[in-house]
């Protein structure tokens, strides 16, 4: 636009085609509900589980945050196993992302030598893992 104002006609033509816009992309990114029967009872249980386990650990209760976690584990297993994905590729995973925490900790602490000068040897502006 030009610096000209705009009317109330024109910003609600605006807004309508920014909402009809926002509309369509939504329509092409929404993913068809499951059929599988099996699918969908695994994520019930999976979403009751992790209920669970916030309401144990809001609650501070350690024996059931214990009991709930595993139940989560247990199903997240068999959800692993029902889209064909092998248990130790998560794990592997998991492992490469703390070995990679780990590492940026370990930069981001400051050495003995650069201690005494004053200066931080590397330092890491990100806390997120990959």
């Amino acid at each position: 636009m030009t610096g000209r104002a705009i009317t109330c006609g024109e910003e609600w033509s605006l807004s309508r085609s920014v909402i009809r816009r926002g509309a369509r992309r939504a329509a092409q990114s929404v993913r068809p509900a499951p059929t599988d029967p099996a699918m969908v009872g695994l994520a019930r249980v999976l979403g009751a589980e992790a209920t669970e386990c916030v309401r144990a650990f809001v609650d501070r209760d350690a024996a059931a945050l214990t009991d709930g976690s595993a139940a989560v584990m247990q199903t997240l297993l068999r959800i692993w196993m029902f889209a064909g994905i092998a248990e130790a590729e998560v794990w592997d995973e998991m492992d490469k992302r703390l070995r990679l925490g780990n590492l940026m900790f370990e930069l981001n602490r400051p050495s003995n030598q650069r201690l005494r000068r004053g200066r931080r040897q590397w330092n890491v502006t990100s806390t997120k893992l990959p």
